[in-house]
């Protein structure tokens, strides 16, 4: 139970705090590394595919209807038309906020669900299990 209320929470801080890495620090101190890092990586991703989800298949119309003379956005969708995973990737390294990757790339509409799933994952996966250790070796 409290597994499953960790990942629940995790999953709602992502898409609304969005800063992860003290979240999997502290479940890296709370749990044994090889539960800390499933849970985190479920709530993590989780919670970032639940944001673009929501952004994507919900809002993006409104918010392109309001962006639709923005010159950033054609190019963004270029860029994400010649090299999709690529460009999800970059945006998923990039310094911005989380929700600013979860949502952002939500707008474009040539990016593929799975392919932004992929960038998430690739992206996630690796700090997932270095904040962890981090966490268990400061416990």
């Amino acid at each position: 139970k409290g597994m499953i209320t960790y990942v629940l929470s995790f999953v709602l801080w992502t898409m609304t705090a969005g800063v992860t890495t003290p979240v999997e620090t502290a479940a890296g101190m709370a749990f044994p590394l090889k539960t800390a890092v499933p849970l985190s990586a479920a709530g993590k991703i989780g919670g970032a595919l639940c944001q673009y989800v929501l952004a994507k298949y919900l809002f993006s119309e409104c918010a392109r209807r309001r962006m639709k003379d923005n010159e950033w956005m054609d190019k963004i969708d270029e860029s994400f038309k010649s090299h999709p995973y690529r460009v999800a990737l970059i945006w998923r390294f990039s310094p911005l906020p989380e929700f600013v990757k979860n949502v952002g790339p939500a707008l474009v509409p040539s990016l593929r669900t799975r392919t932004q799933a992929l960038a998430i994952l690739t992206h996630g996966l690796p700090f997932t299990v270095l904040w962890s250790a981090v966490g268990g070796q400061a416990a």
